[in-house]
C-alpha cells in the first residue's frame, strides 16, 4: 500500500526461537503499521512518519507514539515532495523587504494526487498598483504560480496584497499525474513595508474520500452549508484586472436553495452611482467610444429574490441586490442544484475606488 511504513517489533528469528520454547510467545509477535497520514501540531500540519523518514521538523508523536508528526517548512530555492508542506518568506516569522526572487518547488510523484490546495495561512505583500499604466495589476511584488507545461490547470494570474485566509486549487492533468510539479515564486520589488507569507501546500488524494476534493475547474471550493468567501486582496480594497475564476460551493444532502448576503460589495459598473447593478445592461455591456467592454461582475447561477424566475445572474455596483438601482443591500437566492459555481470576472479597466471587491456570506437551506 503506497505511503505505508512497517515497523517490526520482533524479528522473525527471535520470534521463532521464542515460539519453539513456548507457543504462547507466538501471540506476542506483531507488526505495527500506520499510514503516512496527516497530523496536526500547534505549529502547523504535517505527515505522520517514522523518525528516520522525516525530512523536516519532528513536532510531536503520532500513531500512538510509534511515529512523529513531520512538519516541512521551507523557504527560497527549495524542493519537496512532502504531501503537506509550507512555503515561507526567508525571515519568517519576521518580515522581508529587500528586493528579491524567492521560489519553491513542489514535486507530485504519487499518481493518486489530482489537486494541490494552497492555503494562505499568512500572506501580505505590496498590493496592486493604483496609478499609471500598470494600475490594477500585481506589477512589483506578487506570487506567481507555474507548472510543468499542460500538467496543471491554474485558475489565477499573479496574486498580491493581503490574502490571509484565502485558498487556491491547482488541478493536475489526469493523463500526467505522478510526474507534475508546481512552482511558487514570490517577487519583492519596492516593498516599502515588510512582506510575509506562509503558504500551506496540501496534495489532495482523489483515490480517497475527502472533503478537500474540489470539482474540476474550481479555483476555490467551500464544502460546508454556510460560510464566507471574498475577492482576492479584499482587505487591501482593490482587486486586479482580467480575472476570471470559479468559486464553488458544495451541495449538502437535502438542500434546495442557497442565500447570498453581502457585508461589503463594490464592483465597477457602467453607471457610477451608489446603487446596485444587475444583468448585462449594468455589469456586462459594450460601451461606445474608447471605453470598450465594461465587464466586472459576480455571476450567481439562477439568482433572484426567491430563486424563482425571472433571474438576474450578473451582479455589480456598490451593493448586492437582486434588482438594479437599489440603495440598500438585499439577499440574492438561488435554487440551482449544486455544486454551485459562482464566477468572478473583471475587465481590463481599473477605476479606483470602484473596484474594491466583495465579502459574501452564503447559507444553504433544506426549506424551500
Amino acid at each position: 500500500m503506497p505511503g505505508v511504513r512497517l515497523l517490526v517489533l520482533w524479528t522473525s528469528a527471535v520470534t521463532a526461537a521464542l515460539a519453539a520454547r513456548d507457543p504462547r510467545f507466538f501471540n506476542v509477535f506483531s507488526v505495527t503499521r500506520f499510514e503516512n497520514s496527516p497530523c496536526s501540531t500547534e505549529s502547523g500540519q504535517g505527515i505522520c512518519t517514522l523518525p528516520d523518514g522525516c525530512g523536516g521538523d519532528q513536532r510531536g508523536p503520532c500513531a500512538g507514539g510509534l511515529g512523529v508528526c513531520c512538519v516541512v517548512e521551507k523557504s527560497c530555492r527549495n524542493t519537496t515532495s512532502q504531501k503537506i508542506a509550507y512555503f515561507v518568506n526567508p525571515n519568517y516569522p519576521e518580515t522581508d523587504s529587500a528586493d528579491q526572487l524567492c521560489d519553491f518547488r513542489l514535486e507530485v510523484t504519487d499518481p493518486d494526487i489530482c489537486q494541490v490546495r494552497l492555503d494562505f495561512d499568512e500572506f501580505e505583500t505590496r498590493g496592486p498598483e493604483t496609478t499609471g499604466a500598470d494600475a490594477g495589476t500585481c506589477d512589483r511584488s506578487y506570487l506567481d504560480l507555474a507548472g510543468s507545461g499542460s500538467d496543471l490547470q491554474i485558475g489565477t494570474d499573479k496574486l498580491c496584497g493581503m490574502l490571509k485566509g484565502q485558498h487556491v486549487y491547482v488541478h493536475l492533468n489526469p493523463m500526467r499525474r505522478g510526474t507534475a510539479h508546481l512552482s511558487m515564486m514570490v517577487r519583492l520589488e519596492d516593498q516599502t513595508t515588510g512582506a510575509k507569507w506562509r503558504i500551506r501546500a496540501t496534495q489532495v488524494d482523489c483515490s480517497e474520500r475527502s472533503d478537500l476534493i474540489a470539482p474540476t475547474g474550481c479555483t476555490q471550493y467551500y464544502n460546508e452549508t454556510k460560510g464566507t468567501f471574498e475577492s482576492f486582496n479584499f482587505a487591501g480594497n482593490a482587486y486586479t484586472l482580467n480575472q476570471d475564476y470559479n468559486i464553488c460551493i458544495g451541495s449538502a444532502f437535502g438542500t434546495c436553495k442557497t442565500t447570498f448576503t453581502s457585508s461589503s460589495f463594490q464592483l465597477d459598473m457602467v453607471t457610477a452611482s451608489a446603487t446596485s447593478g444587475v444583468g448585462m445592461a449594468a455589469c456586462d455591456v459594450q460601451t461606445s467610444g474608447t471605453g470598450g467592454l465594461r465587464s466586472d461582475y459576480l455571476f450567481i447561477p439562477g439568482g433572484s429574490q426567491t430563486g424563482e424566475s425571472p433571474t438576474n445572474e450578473k451582479y455589480c455596483g456598490s451593493l448586492l441586490h437582486y434588482m438594479t438601482g437599489k440603495s440598500t443591500s438585499e439577499p440574492v437566492v438561488t435554487r440551482a442544484p449544486g455544486p454551485l459555481v459562482v464566477r468572478f470576472k473583471t475587465d481590463e479597466h481599473f477605476n479606483e475606488p470602484r473596484e474594491q471587491g466583495f465579502r459574501i456570506d452564503f447559507e444553504q437551506s433544506t426549506t424551500c
